[in-house]
């Protein structure tokens, strides 16, 4: 389920974005002790089985050409989601954010980030 908005501002032709969505993941992360091992349960200390999650962003986006070439669009956006932190599914101690995420450091270690941290994004696109 999603919620889009996209209003015109009345200075320099942008356009205030905004979205709300929500996730509702049918099965869940199985804490079974037989497949806890599996599921790095014990080894993350992971209580949270469920991935459900609600995801926004806010930003703003202008339409502009390049000579002749139309449909060019750059934005400015701040990005985020529920369900993370040190304790949500995809967070950095979560299984979704422990196995979806980092790569292997020169000592072998793995960088494990937040995947619901908020953050900003530019893009620059075209469509034509």
């Amino acid at each position: 389920m999603e919620l889009n908005a996209a209003y015109p501002l009345p200075i320099w032709g942008l356009t205030l974005i905004g979205h709300v969505g929500h996730l509702n993941v049918a099965g869940k992360l199985s804490s079974d002790p037989r497949f806890a091992n599996a599921n790095n349960f014990d080894a993350n200390g992971i209580t949270e089985d469920n991935p459900d999650y609600t995801d926004y962003k806010i930003g703003l986006s202008k339409s502009f050409k390049i000579a002749n070439s139309e449909g060019w669009n750059a934005g400015l956006y701040y990005v985020g989601a529920s369900n993370g932190g040190s304790d949500g599914y995809w967070g950095s101690r979560g299984y979704g954010g422990s196995s979806f995420n980092g790569g292997a450091n020169s000592d072998g270690s793995t960088e494990i980030k937040d995947l619901a941290d908020g953050r900003f994004v530019v893009t620059v696109g075209r469509t034509f």
